[in-house]
């Protein structure tokens, strides 16, 4: 796992192809066929290197229910209290976002 978080995380498309020379070296044949033939041929969608070739928006996860659950678990900051506690703190972060989300000013 931890070759695998080494390719996420390279600089330079020469750094990847290294890791996954040692990834070949370490690993059974098995693994290695598996990880090439479903996740190395799509890597520009979850290498780093090639990620942050795009412009995104300020959006770090790969979902929008992701990020939207961070955003709520935010707001909530303790997982006891009543509905009615919940409801009022999630108001209260859509009154202070929403000038911020105005295309109006």
């Amino acid at each position: 796992m931890a070759a695998v978080k080494t390719i996420v995380i390279s600089d330079t498309e020469k750094d990847t192809q290294k890791t996954l020379q040692q990834i070949e070296i370490d690993f059974p044949s098995e693994a290695v066929d598996y990880f090439k033939t479903q996740w190395w041929d799509d890597r520009e969608r979850w290498v780093e290197l090639h990620v942050r070739k795009h412009l995104k928006f300020g959006i770090g996860t790969t979902s929008r229910v992701e990020g939207s659950q961070a955003a709520l678990k935010a707001v909530l900051t303790s997982s006891s209290g009543t509905l009615f506690t919940a409801g009022n703190k999630i108001n209260r972060r859509g009154l202070l976002q929403a000038p911020a989300n105005s295309i109006i000013g």
